[in-house]
C-alpha cells in the first residue's frame, strides 16, 4: 500500500507480550508507523474513529533482531 494514506487504518499483532508485538511491527512495517496499544485502550477507537483492519498478524514464534 505503498504512497496510501493509511490513517483510518490498524494492524493487529496477536503476541505473548507488548515488546513481542513492537518488534513484529518493526519487523513488518520499520518506523512506517506511529502508536502501539493493547488491545483494552484501543478498541473503543475503532468504531469511534471508523477505522479499519489493514492486516492481521498472530506472532507464534520470537522475532529475530534486525
Amino acid at each position: 500500500m505503498e504512497g496510501k494514506t493509511l490513517f483510518r487504518y490498524y494492524v493487529t499483532i496477536e503476541a505473548e507480550n507488548e515488546m513481542t508485538a513492537r518488534q513484529t511491527m518493526f519487523a513488518r512495517y520499520k518506523d512506517k508507523w506511529s502508536f502501539s496499544y493493547n488491545e483494552d485502550q484501543f478498541e473503543s477507537s475503532i468504531a469511534k474513529y471508523h477505522l479499519t483492519e489493514l492486516e492481521r498478524i498472530i506472532q507464534d514464534q520470537p522475532v529475530k533482531s534486525a
